[in-house]
């Protein structure tokens, strides 16, 4: 049975489009999330993904039990969207975009990346123009 979730874990990870030990010579991150839920490249990850901030970008990783995954986003190429309020049925979530990667934090994941000025990204092109 171990096998077979190894099996699933590197099959879900590669469908993510997800690596190994991204973060291994980043340093110590400026922030990190509580785990939460997203999806990424429509792979649902729900109460398993955790965000962390570093100087030059963020990285989504899975949990240990999911693969350990990870997702580097370049702050030079992320784009964040708007968020969406949530419902009686779904959270509030926010779109990001970054090279290859479609991704969708729910919850306190898109809480994280709520304000733009705190994590000093790029503005994204929907966005009213500063005066």
């Amino acid at each position: 049975m171990f096998i077979v979730w190894l099996i699933v874990t590197s099959v879900v990870r590669n469908l993510a489009g997800m690596s190994k030990g991204l973060s291994r010579n980043l340093g110590d991150p400026l922030r990190s999330s509580s785990w939460g839920s997203a999806s990424i490249n429509a792979a649902g990850f729900r109460g398993c993904i955790q965000m962390q901030e570093y100087t030059t970008g963020f990285i989504l990783r899975t949990n240990r039990l999911l693969g350990n995954g990870e997702v580097w986003l370049p702050r030079a190429n992320l784009h964040v969207g708007h968020a969406t309020s949530g419902g009686w049925w779904r959270s509030r979530s926010r779109s990001l975009s970054c090279g290859g990667y479609e991704i969708k934090l729910y919850g306190g994941l898109a809480d994280f990346m709520e304000s733009k000025d705190e994590v000093q990204l790029k503005p994204d092109a929907t966005d009213p123009p500063s005066v």
